[in-house]
């Protein structure tokens, strides 16, 4: 089965993409953590511990994980020194899950691609199917691409570019994720990863989307 993509700029919708993919699992009769697994960032705690939300106020239970080999690890048994995977590995109570779904991929290690790419293979050599689905934000809120969800996009089959309502405008033509520090854009040197919701960012489209202090050319 293909990697699906959820992408797009803070509140246009991920989340909610996420919780409805969920939600069609549980209306099938499926059973959260036999049939499909759910994992989130350790670090997104805006809603408590494991928890993904929908701005309007959905939510579904997942794992908190730190890493993308974290993510394996919950899956597979892993023993210390990484041996060449195989299907073996799979916990036994695990075998059977049909669906991997994964919110805030951007604050994931540059791994999460290729672990990904991983298990689909181990579910492959089984003869069965994983569809793997991943949320996140493309681009920083310096308008510049997350390194982690750019390998991940590369490696999908399909995606959804989400846009949201500008702030300022109020078109629905927002792609970029806007930060504010004190009421005004944050600064270009300010650090990449800071979690936060409503308080600290907002949607904006390209033409009032602002950073101080952002080079002429980048990289």
């Amino acid at each position: 089965m293909p990697i699906f993509v959820e992408t797009g700029p803070m509140f246009s919708g991920k989340s909610g993409a996420v919780v409805e993919v969920v939600k069609r699992r549980l209306i099938g009769g499926q059973i959260a953590g036999k049939d499909f697994v759910v994992f989130s960032h350790q670090s997104d705690n805006r809603y408590g511990e494991g928890i993904i939300a929908s701005h309007n106020h959905e939510r579904v239970v997942a794992i908190p994980r730190t890493t993308s080999l974290g993510i394996m690890s919950f899956l597979l048994n892993l023993p210390e020194n990484m041996p060449d995977l195989h299907p073996g590995l799979i916990k036994p109570e695990l075998k059977n899950v049909r669906s991997l779904i994964v919110d805030e991929g951007q604050f994931f290690d540059g791994k999460l691609g290729r672990v990904l790419t991983a298990i689909d293979t181990l579910w492959r050599l089984m003869g069965k199917n994983l569809e793997i689905t991943v949320a996140g934000l493309n681009l920083d809120f310096r308008g510049e691409p997350f390194p982690t969800m750019a390998d991940v996009l590369s490696r999908a089959e399909k995606v959804n570019v989400h846009v949201a309502v500008c702030h300022v405008c109020g078109e629905n033509n927002a792609t970029m994720t806007q930060r504010l520090v004190d009421g005004q854009p944050a600064k270009w040197s300010d650090p990449v990863k800071v979690v936060g919701a409503d308080e600290l960012y907002t949607a904006r489209c390209k033409q009032h989307h602002e950073v101080f202090g952002k080079p002429i050319l980048t990289g």
